[in-house]
This record gives structure tokens, C-alpha cells and sequence, in this order.
């Protein structure tokens, strides 16, 4: 999904773009890879459903935090209970992105020359809740959309660190 809130006026800064589609990919490739054991098709459906489908800003999460899809697939199969504790918080991105464009707008108002950069919510594996590259802010939703009730029950001792993060309810500052 795309949202994009227009300009005020004729000659005003481009429209604020927030992108959440890969959100709603990621969930189609999540229910398919994990309804078959069978590892080469869960790649594949994977790559198809949402890598090569994803937008510029999965992408360039991806180049940036260096993601690959066995990154992808070993978060998925080993997490379970992660994935289903922050799959509706995840799906409240284009709720989120609405509110985003609302504070760009009003700060616009007071800097008319801002140019705001497209907004990309993003599934990713654990790397970053968030980063900017080329121009583009790109958001690990599956980090900056945690709160309180997020599962980490599964998290090996190398993601320990997330545990005292999602009890900081990181989806409430996301905005």
C-alpha cells in the first residue's frame, strides 16, 4: 500500500510517500514458507512472494543491513511465536504512515521548503528498527513495531538484547 499525502498548495514539495505493501508481501510469503517443510520450495516462495516483488525500500534495507533470504528463512522457521505475537502490531503500518504524514505536513508548515523522504515499512531480520539510504527512510518493522506483548521467548542468547528493547515498547515511538 502507498500513501501519499498531498500537497497543500500548487508548487508546494512533493507529496509525503509512505510505503507499507512489503508489510502485507512479507505475511503471504511468511503463511506459505511455513505451511511446507520442505526447504527449497520455502525459499522459493520466499524470493516470489516477497523479495523480488518488494519495493525500492525492502530492497535497499536489504543492501543496507545486508540481508539475505537464508537470513529470512532461518528467522522465520526458528521464531514461530516472535512472528505471531507481532504480526497484527505489523499490520498496522498504514494506520502508523498516516499519523507519519500528518507530522510531516505540520512540519512542513513551519519549513516550506522541506523535502521529506519516501517512508518504507519493511519486514527484515532482526538488524535494525531502522536506517535511512539513498534518500529513502526505511523502517524494520518487525523491530520498530514491537511493544510489551512481543514473544522473545524463542530468542537465542545473541538476541537477548531485544528482550529489554520491546519492553521499552518501541512501537509507541515510532511516529
Amino acid at each position: 500500500m502507498l500513501l501519499a499525502g498531498a500537497s497543500r498548495l500548487s508548487g508546494q514539495s512533493p507529496p509525503i510517500a509512505v510505503v507499507t505493501a512489503d508489510i502485507d508481501r512479507f505475511w503471504q510469503a511468511y503463511d506459505r514458507v511455513r505451511a511446507t517443510p520442505d526447504t527449497a520450495e520455502q525459499r522459493a516462495l520466499l524470493l516470489a512472494l516477497y523479495i523480488e516483488p518488494g519495493s525500492p525500500g525492502l530492497h535497499a534495507m536489504m543492501q543496507a543491513r545486508r540481508y539475505t533470504p537464508d537470513d529470512y528463512l532461518r528467522a522465520i522457521t526458528r521464531y514461530p511465536r516472535f512472528w505471531e505475537s507481532i504480526r497484527a502490531n505489523t499490520l498496522e503500518a498504514p494506520t502508523l504512515g498516516r499519523s507519519m504524514m500528518d507530522g510531516v505536513a505540520r512540519l512542513r508548515d513551519l519549513y516550506p521548503t522541506l523535502q521529506p523522504a519516501p517512508v518504507y515499512f519493511v519486514i527484515g531480520a532482526f538488524r535494525s528498527p531502522g536506517t535511512i539510504l539513498d534518500g529513502q527512510v526505511l523502517i524494520g518493522a518487525e523491530l520498530a513495531l514491537g511493544d510489551l506483548a512481543t514473544d522473545v521467548s524463542e530468542f537465542p542468547i545473541e538476541l537477548a538484547y531485544l528482550t529489554p528493547y520491546f519492553a521499552g515498547n518501541p512501537m509507541s515511538q515510532v511516529v
